[in-house]
């Protein structure tokens, strides 16, 4: 059974790269994300919407 783009046991950074490139981006968006809602929350509270 296959656990994923690499076999366990052999690190190989060439199918790992892409793997950590994804999670970074998935990772920057999700940041961004939380930024963006907690900034809308703290002008709606500033504000008094």
């Amino acid at each position: 059974m296959s656990t994923g783009p690499y076999l366990p046991g052999s690190f190989d950074v060439e199918s790992y790269e892409p793997l950590l490139q994804r999670q970074t981006a998935l990772l920057a968006f999700v940041v961004a994300f939380v930024l963006l809602v907690s900034t809308g929350l703290a002008f709606d509270v500033y504000f008094g919407y």
